[in-house]
């Protein structure tokens, strides 16, 4: 497994220049000290974000070297092949995370305009959506390729709509809330525990049906 997290890491090395990485990180620097801690929170959700997208780029190269093809007459078992994918993605991410939580915190001890606290919460929120994210995409692309990303975008929004349609017509608003406050008031162990335990299962869950979807797809 680590000969294809290493193939994937070079894949993304090539795909993103030493320039294009500066780049990104002088935009993000600009938009902190432009918008100050507002700004390190919104790259606390969007950086994040696409970086979970990275399974529609390896899957590209894939797709054009057949890589696939390759791979599976390799004596690497399936479970092997999609787990690699599985844990390159997953610490790329957290390796993110780890970065803009880092970032965050320079920035409220820089600028202090928003709460220590505040910076924290939406830094782990954005890794939380992320991975959720990344867990429904690369069964998505496994199945579909590169329109797996449009697929689960299209039901990520529409979902998204269509709770705050519910909102808006019903009393669902006031009991979102009044479940927010309950939580809040629940041990942060237990929360994060149940937390973990919940994206275990759709980590799980993911797993096993991308496992499905390519093993079937590769048979025929």
């Amino acid at each position: 497994m680590i000969g294809l997290m290493y193939k994937d890491f070079k894949v993304m090395i090539d795909r993103f220049k030493p320039a294009n990485i500066i780049a990104i990180l002088v935009v993000s620097l600009f938009f902190i000290l432009l918008m100050r801690g507002s700004g390190a929170t919104f790259i606390a959700i969007i950086l994040p974000l696409v970086v979970a997208s990275t399974p529609v780029i390896l899957q590209t190269s894939d797709e054009k070297s057949g890589w696939d093809k390759y791979v599976w007459a390799a004596p690497i078992s399936k479970k092997g092949i999609i787990w690699s994918r599985y844990l390159f993605c997953l610490g790329l991410i957290a390796g993110t995370g780890l970065l803009t939580i880092i970032v965050n915190i320079l920035t409220q001890i820089v600028f202090q305009d928003l709460p220590l606290k505040l910076h924290l919460i939406i830094s782990i929120v954005g890794l939380l959506i992320s991975v959720l994210y990344l867990l429904l995409l690369l069964p998505a692309v496994y199945a579909y390729g590169t329109s797996g990303n449009t697929i689960v975008s299209f039901i990520l929004i529409a979902a998204v709509m269509f709770f705050l349609y519910a909102i808006n017509i019903t009393n669902l608003g006031d009991k979102f809330i009044r479940f927010v406050k309950y939580l809040l008031n629940i041990d942060i162990k237990i929360v994060c525990l149940a937390i973990g335990f919940m994206y275990m299962v759709i980590l799980l869950f993911s797993f096993q049906l991308s496992l499905r979807v390519y093993t079937k797809k590769f048979k025929r």
